[in-house]
C-alpha cells in the first residue's frame, strides 16, 4: 500500500513538527513508555544526594536515575542538581535555587535552548529513565 499526502497536508504536518521542535520544552521523540511512573516533586526530593544512595534528577519532565555517576553523589560537582528539576539550572549552568522546580515563563537565550537540547540527549543516552515528573513543567 502506498500513502500519499497532499501538499497541503504535508505542509501542515511539517509546520506542526517545526513549531513543536522550536520549544526546548517540547516532548522529544523518545517518549517514556506507558510503564513509566509519575514521580511527584516530593518523591523526587527524597532522591537527592543528601537523602539517598539512589540519586535522581529531572530534566525536561523526565526523571533519571543518576546513581551510577560519582558526579551526582555526595559532594560531586553536580550533586546540587539531585532531587530536583534541573532543566533551567543546567541550561544556565547556575546553582541559583530559583532556577529549580516550578519556574515558568523565563526568557532563555538561543544558547540556553541549545544547552537544554544537549543535556536532554546526554541524559537519554547515559542514564535510565525511571519516571515522569508530575505537575507543571518548566515552560
Amino acid at each position: 500500500y502506498f500513502f500519499f499526502q497532499t501538499p497541503k497536508k504535508a505542509k501542515a504536518k511539517a509546520d506542526a513538527d517545526a513549531a513543536q521542535s522550536e520549544s526546548p520544552f517540547a516532548p522529544t521523540k523518545n517518549l517514556p513508555t506507558a510503564k513509566s511512573k509519575l514521580i511527584s516533586r516530593k518523591e523526587l526530593a527524597k532522591h537527592s544526594s543528601k537523602n539517598s544512595d539512589q540519586v535522581y534528577l529531572a530534566h525536561r519532565g523526565k526523571v533519571y536515575d543518576v546513581s551510577s555517576s560519582e558526579n551526582f553523589k555526595g559532594e560531586g560537582s553536580y550533586s546540587y542538581l539531585t532531587g530536583k528539576d534541573a532543566t533551567l539550572a543546567l541550561a544556565k549552568m547556575c546553582d541559583d535555587e530559583e532556577l529549580f522546580n516550578e519556574i515558568v515563563n523565563i526568557e532563555l537565550t538561543e544558547e540556553e535552548k541549545k544547552s537544554i537540547e544537549e543535556w536532554d540527549k546526554y541524559f537519554q543516552g547515559k542514564y535510565p529513565q525511571v519516571g515522569i515528573l508530575e505537575g507543571k513543567l518548566i515552560h
